[in-house]
């Protein structure tokens, strides 16, 4: 075999190919000299990958062999480095890259030669046992080294060196690798992908396969990253009949987490009949029968005309009763009055607040669930305030909290409170080998406040909401605190408008814009919006303006020359890639916050376009040094450290922004820096965490606030171009909003009013409930 140096090959080092490039290298239109034109097999570990691996397991990396290393090309879904795979293909010659291997099949390998168990056995899977213990165990048993230890592990004492531990180690851990490896041969053709089946594995152990071939849909629910689409292909490749009573009910629970990922608690009977004899081709009698079965198994419920996934139902059920619990529960009563402490927090904290405001403050005190929304300006954090140092004179606990990292590092810098995210909250936990999640603040050991504040609570979700109920104590006050004119949560549910309309919890709505916030066009332009109004777009203001753009490649540049120097100059603002944030209504296209961040990425990044520089790809992005990025899940367990004052600790959050300080590619990890010296190190798989923030979707920047905030503005579809979309991209902008796009597009937005109607029953529940406590006394 060829060995690849550096110098014969212009991708090593390299890991930025184009969507383009990777076509060239698949490319068929090869030259495949005479010494390269039979099958070969090869059996090795990849040391690098140099592009990829890809979600469809597209990867090119090193491969080493015991012949030396070769760049190999093909797909393996989860390739792992340094994992021993066969790989079966030929040499092929391509103009452009060279001699590369390409492969067309893979397995994970099972060595049954002296050097091969050796260089198994050294591979990493034990810890301890590196290349000089492995070769001491091979000389002694050869290749019957493997069989051996899985069946006579006690003659591992022969050797120098390992004792029962060791020994015990050694034999669990090949005795592991061999079982996995014979699972992932029997599944491999299924194309699951290492990291799938080594949860399958973890789940149903040796039996993986069999459980599979007996019914492929209960993958769905037992394994993470498995759902119906792959399940019905598995299905359809072991001779699984289209009207098989497991796949209309799987395909049914898969229409109706659909809906569920749409925001919807559940779907109308009607539509779920004729919805899902569309979408897996069966008869409708068919689909009847699979519900009807659902519901008596308890998967589903059947409420009137609504067909719920049985954990929403619940989730209703109880969310709607705890609340109207709380509202009749005994909770704290301040000693001397509302009045008298929000004179007493005016004359000690320098406080004046409005009438508007005090009342807002009286009715949450006063009640055990309480709402107060309003819009930018109105006051909302200025009461969260007067409620913090009215409860603290009292001498009573209180918690601060938001559904996000951002939104509660925001609420706590404009408070000076300590405040954290529901899920630090209740102390969220995690259980890899389930991979679930759970809490451990719970109806059983709850919550030990007398009040609980939760801001930017447009963004509570039902099943959030749900496991906060279940962990406040009967005789806390919960005060909910938002803008009910923004998005609602990504997930399922309209919490915050649920519990307004449903009339039984005290809601006080602020609509006073105060003095210092009338100067801010930001905030009229705002409200203008909201009230259905085209704002102020002359470009007359200091802080709101209006750059005509009609078509989206025009857009496109002004706002990469507005981002690349313009807005920096004029606001004066002190880093521009950190200060100046680009907001988009959608993920895709040219004006997408994919496209977007790779634009700008080349124009703010000097290292982006430079050859040689160290860089790491993941997803749709590739990361130099400098870049902007964003931790996108809530991670409490990433390790951080502070170099200025050597301060430790754990916890990144979703909306955390940062930027690329260095990149190691020989251990293939990041370093990233938060809040400017929170120092945070990422490996190849948590790169997954993050991604580049030059630009967000306005649904990702919900409970942030950035200094300057830009926004493209150009026709898109009607269910995305919503008011209170771009209401809430507007009221992230803190000193200067600027749109770019199309005058009409403009107006087409804010026409449209169809906040998009989310299928939930929490408000009648919520209603029915209370009215119910009113004539009787009402327990959960």
């Amino acid at each position: 075999m060829k060995k690849v140096k550096k110098s014969d090959n212009n991708l090593i080092g390299h890991v930025d190919q184009s969507e383009e490039e990777r076509d060239d290298i698949r490319s068929e239109h090869v030259k495949i000299p005479d010494d390269f034109n039979s099958e070969l097999t090869l059996t090795g570990k990849f040391t690098k990958f140099i592009f990829g691996p890809k979600e469809d397991g597209f990867l090119v990396g090193v491969l080493v062999t015991a012949d030396g290393e070769t760049v190999a090309v093909g797909n393996l879904v989860d390739a792992q480095p340094d994992k021993l795979y066969t790989l079966n293909g030929d040499f092929v010659y391509n103009e452009k890259y060279g001699e590369q291997y390409s492969f067309h099949t893979a397995s994970v390998h099972i060595p049954n030669s002296a050097e091969g168990i050796k260089l198994f056995l050294s591979s990493g899977i034990i810890k301890g046992v590196g290349e000089k213990k492995a070769a001491e165990i091979v000389d002694r048993f050869g290749d019957k080294t493997l069989d051996i230890i899985k069946n006579q592990s006690e003659r591992l004492l022969e050797i120098s060196g390992i004792g029962n531990a060791t020994m015990n180690s050694i034999a669990e851990a090949v005795s592991q690798e061999l079982e996995m490896a014979e699972v992932y041969m029997k599944l491999q053709k299924f194309n699951l992908g290492d990291k799938i089946i080594g949860r399958l594995y973890r789940e149903y152990g040796s039996i993986a396969a069999d459980v599979i071939l007996e019914n492929p849909y209960t993958l769905i629910s037992d394994i993470t990253g498995v759902g119906f689409k792959k399940a019905d292909e598995i299905a359809e490749k072991i001779g699984i009949e289209k009207d098989n009573p497991l796949r209309v009910q799987s395909g049914i629970k898969h229409y109706l987490t659909l809906r569920n990922r749409d925001g919807h608690c559940f779907e109308k009977y009607e539509s779920v009949i004729s919805d899902c004899s569309n979408l897996i081709t069966v008869p409708r009698e068919k689909v009847e029968e699979a519900i009807y079965v659902l519901g008596i198994n308890g998967e589903i419920k059947i409420e009137e005309n609504r067909v719920y996934l049985m954990k929403f139902y619940e989730s209703e059920e109880y969310s709607a009763a705890k609340i109207v619990e709380l509202l009749q529960s005994k909770n704290m009563e301040t000693g001397f009055g509302v009045d008298n402490l929000i004179r007493h927090t005016e004359s000690e904290y320098g406080i004046e607040f409005s009438d508007e405001q005090k009342n807002g403050i009286k009715e949450s005190l006063r009640s055990g669930v309480s709402v107060v929304t309003g819009g930018p300006g109105t006051g909302k954090t200025t009461i969260i305030r007067g409620i913090i140092n009215i409860i603290k004179s009292e001498g009573s606990t209180l918690a601060l909290t938001a559904p996000t990292g951002r939104a509660a590092k925001r609420i706590s810098e404009t408070t000076g409170e300590e405040a954290m995210t529901i899920h630090r909250l209740l102390e969220y936990n995690y259980s890899a080998n389930r991979d679930v999640m759970y809490f451990e603040k719970n109806e059983t050991n709850p919550l030990k406040y007398d009040v609980i504040i939760v801001d930017e609570a447009s963004m509570l979700d039902l099943i959030l909401l749900e496991h906060l109920l279940k962990a406040v104590s009967l005789g806390t006050k919960l005060i909910f605190v938002g803008d009910v004119n923004q998005l609602p949560s990504v997930n399922v549910g309209n919490v915050l408008r649920d519990i307004i309309d449903s009339k039984a919890v005290p809601c006080y709505e602020l609509k006073e814009i105060f003095r210092q916030a009338e100067e801010s066009a930001i905030v009229v332009n705002a409200h203008k919006i909201n009230m259905g109004e085209l704002p102020d777009i002359s470009n007359k203001c200091n802080d709101f303006f209006f750059g005509r753009r009609l078509n989206e490649k025009d857009a496109l540049s002004e706002i990469i020359n507005l981002c690349d120097g313009r807005l920096e100059k004029f606001f004066k603002v002190e880093n521009k890639i950190m200060d100046i944030q680009v907001l988009t209504p959608m993920k895709k296209g040219r004006l997408g916050s994919i496209s977007l961040n790779q634009h700008l990425q080349k124009a703010l990044n000097g290292r982006a376009h430079k050859n040689g520089e160290p860089a790491l790809k993941k997803g749709d992005y590739t990361y130099f040094i400098g870049d902007k990025v964003m931790q996108i899940k809530n991670n409490y367990d990433m390790k951080w450290v502070c170099k200025s004052s050597i301060a430790t600790g754990e916890g990144v959050f979703n909306g955390d922004i940062g930027y690329v300080e260095n990149i190691d590619l020989h251990n293939g990890k990041m370093s990233v820096v938060f809040d400017g010296d929170k120092y945070v190190n990422y490996d190849m798989e948590q790169l997954e965490e993050l991604s580049l923030a030059y630009a967000m979707t306005i649904h990702k920047s919900q409970g942030s606030e950035f200094p300057i905030v830009v926004m493209p503005v150009m026709r898109i579809p009607e269910m995305l171009g919503t008011r209170n979309l771009l209401y809430t991209g507007v009221t992230r902008g803190k000193s200067g909003v600027v749109m770019v796009g199309n005058p009409s597009a403009l107006q087409k937005m804010i026409e449209n009013n169809n906040i998009k109607n989310r299928n939930s029953y929490l408000a009648t529940r919520i209603k029915n409930a209370y009215e119910f406590f009113e004539k009787k006394p009402f327990k959960i």
